[in-house]
């Protein structure tokens, strides 16, 4: 009827006003206090039909204690699991994918790794194009016959400005573009190294007449160079004017100007500066007379070749010299009448 049915809510009314009284003195107080060290975010309080009752309940006590009453709860449950409400689960959060923070550290990571794979993949360019470069420089060197002097120093002379590329590397570190731990280094340089130190001229094999004798023209390096240098000298011109006076180009003859030191100082600078040294006087050559750059051939022989002893200044003043030497060779100086 109509009067119970009110009747029933108004009962329902006072009991969830006194839970409701209940919570917040007991329940809140605690969680919402000074010493909470964790407070909550939200809370919702309902009636549940479906559980039993638990006779003398914290509730129960609360009210007896304040009104002398104990309010009856009748035991209508019959099963122990709390049934979801259907209703509330349009209301629950859902996952809506990432995060800010987790799509942040996402891509951020995803940046890092292809922003990694592609410098590993420049890296590896780089120094396969190195390993390629130096490779095809040592075969040419390789291929050619030791009978072609020239063209065999020139492959060599690539050699040394790739030798001195890699001796850079060596001492300063490697150029970013081959860093990554994909630098070949010693893997390239030694090889190198090795082909330079082993190679040496050929001896020219030759059958020399009397009329056909080696002529050759030996400079003092001290009049011509400043000690440890490769730029001639002012007032060198009268030495080697009169060692162009001597030296007259002819077809197949080859102009070979060779530089040496003596025995002071390292082995690899010594012949590095008997070569420039060497360069020096080819090149005021060419400057000066009319002899084209096909009769000339240049060698830096460094200390190899003393000819005098190195423990006097007089035996060490004589090693450091430049000669100038006409030697047979069929297809030297073809552009001489």
């Amino acid at each position: 009827s109509g009067v119970q049915e009110r009747s029933q809510r108004l009962s329902y009314l006072l009991k969830a006003e006194s839970l409701m009284q209940w919570l917040d003195l007991n329940v809140l107080a605690e969680l919402n206090g000074p010493e909470a060290k964790c407070p909550p975010l939200a809370m919702a309080v309902g009636l549940v039909p479906s559980l039993p009752a638990v006779d003398n309940n914290l509730w129960q006590l609360w009210i007896t204690a304040r009104t002398g009453l104990t309010p009856d709860i009748a035991d209508t449950g019959t099963d122990d699991a709390l049934p979801f409400p259907d209703a509330l689960l349009r209301r629950l959060p859902r996952q809506s994918g990432f995060t800010p923070l987790r799509r942040a550290c996402v891509t951020m990571l995803g940046v890092t790794t292809v922003a990694g794979i592609a410098a590993l993949c420049l890296s590896a360019t780089a120094n396969r194009q190195l390993l390629r470069q130096v490779g095809d420089d040592l075969h040419r060197f390789y291929a050619v016959p030791v009978e072609e002097f020239i063209t065999k120093a020139r492959h060599l002379s690539v050699l040394k400005d790739d030798a001195t590329m890699l001796d850079g590397y060596y001492r300063e570190g490697e150029p970013l573009r081959l860093g990554l731990g994909l630098y070949p280094g010693e893997r390239i340089r030694q090889p190198v190294l090795r082909t330079i130190r082993d190679w040496r001229p050929p001896e020219q094999k030759m059958e020399v007449t009397a009329s056909l004798q080696v002529q050759t023209v030996r400079l003092d390096s001290m009049s011509l160079f400043d000690v440890g240098q490769a730029r001639l000298k002012d007032g060198s011109t009268k030495v080697l004017v009169d060692a162009l006076v001597n030296i007259r180009a002819k077809p197949g003859w080859l102009i070979l100007v060779a530089g040496y030191t003596d025995a002071t100082g390292d082995e690899k600078s010594n012949q590095q500066l008997s070569l420039r040294r060497a360069e020096a006087v080819r090149n005021w050559m060419l400057q000066t007379s009319d002899i084209p750059a096909t009769c000339f051939a240049v060698q830096g022989l460094g200390e190899s070749q003393p000819a005098a002893t190195n423990d006097t200044p007089l035996g060490r003043a004589v090693n450091r010299r430049v000669e100038i030497s006409l030697v047979p060779r069929s297809d030297a100086c073809q552009d001489v009448k």
